[in-house]
C-alpha cells in the first residue's frame, strides 16, 4: 500500500478527498474485473509470488500460465515492522500460502521469490529459527521455490 509523501520522499498526512476516491474505485474495478482475473485450473500448479516491504507484505496466486488468480496483502504489525528483510519476505510466503490453502494443498504448487535467501525454505537448510519455523509450516504444501530477479517480479512489488 502506498502511502502519500512529499517531492523529497516524506511521509505526508494523508487525506481522503474526491481525487482519492476516483483512483480507489478504478483501482478496485480494474482488479476485479474478468479480463484480470481468471478461474483457478486445479489440473495445473499454480504459482505463489509473495513479496514484502517494511510496511506490507502480499502476494499474487498465478496459473502456470500467468492468469491471476488471486491478490491478498495486510500491513505488517509493530512487531512484524523489526524483522529483518528475510524474515518478512519469508512471513509473505507463509501468509499467502495460508490464505490460499485450498488451491495449494495437493497440488503442484511453486512459490517464486525474488529473495534468494528464501530458497533455503524448500529444503529447510535455514539458520534463522523463526524462518525455519515457518519452512516446516510450509512443509505440508510441497512447494517449490523458485527464484526471479526483482524486475520479473513486478506484479507481486504492486501488492506489497
Amino acid at each position: 500500500m502506498l502511502l502519500p509523501t512529499d517531492e523529497q520522499g516524506r511521509p505526508v498526512p494523508f487525506v481522503w478527498n474526491g481525487e482519492r476516491e476516483e483512483i480507489f474505485g478504478e483501482l478496485k474495478e480494474r482488479l476485479t474485473t474478468p479480463s484480470i482475473l481468471g478461474f483457478p485450473d486445479m489440473s495445473l500448479p499454480f504459482r505463489v509470488k509473495p513479496d514484502a516491504c517494511e510496511m506490507s507484505v502480499g502476494g499474487v496466486l498465478t496459473r502456470m500460465q500467468e492468469v491471476v488468480i488471486a491478490y491478498v496483502s495486510r500491513g505488517l504489525s509493530a512487531a512484524e515492522k523489526n524483522y529483518s528483510p528475510t524474515e518478512r519476505e519469508a512471513l509473505g510466503a507463509v501468509y499467502c500460502c495460508k490464505q490460499w490453502r485450498h488451491y495449494l494443498f495437493g497440488g503442484a504448487a511453486y512459490v517464486i521469490t525474488d529473495h534468494k535467501p528464501n530458497l533455503a525454505m524448500s529444503d529447510r537448510k535455514v539458520t534463522n529459527k523463526r524462518v525455519h519455523n515457518w519452512a516446516l509450516e510450509l512443509q505440508e504444501y510441497g512447494l517449490t521455490f523458485v527464484h526471479k530477479a526483482g524486475k520479473e517480479h513486478v506484479d507481486a512489488d504492486a501488492i506489497s
